[in-house]
């Protein structure tokens, strides 16, 4: 998969793309491989990814989104937003349903 990030460097986001690309597995690694969307609402009670949660939530990445890029029946990749914030529920779901529409 091609990496492509649209961010201000350095930042907390950046980090986190960073570790899923190294240790080949994270939210947004997982949506494109898989297909699937992975909304995590507080990184620091996400047991999925332990150690990749545990090390953006202390870096101050709290929440993401991360939804897949489907193309002719294909995933090509991921999109993920992410939140120096906790989203228990709202915001991040309703970006999830926005999301869907969008990607």
């Amino acid at each position: 998969m091609t990496r492509l990030r649209v961010a201000e460097s350095p930042c907390p986001q950046c980090y986190a793309d960073e570790l899923q690309y190294e240790g080949g597995y994270g939210p947004c690694v997982d949506a494109g491989r898989a297909g699937q969307m992975f909304l995590v609402d507080d990184m620091r009670t996400k047991q999925r990814w332990p150690d990749y949660a545990q090390n953006v939530a202390a870096d101050g990445v709290l929440s993401s989104l991360s939804v897949p890029l489907p193309f002719q029946g294909v995933t090509i990749g991921a999109l993920n937003t992410s939140r120096r914030a906790i989203c228990p529920g709202g915001l991040m779901r309703s970006r999830q349903s926005s999301g869907k529409v969008r990607a």
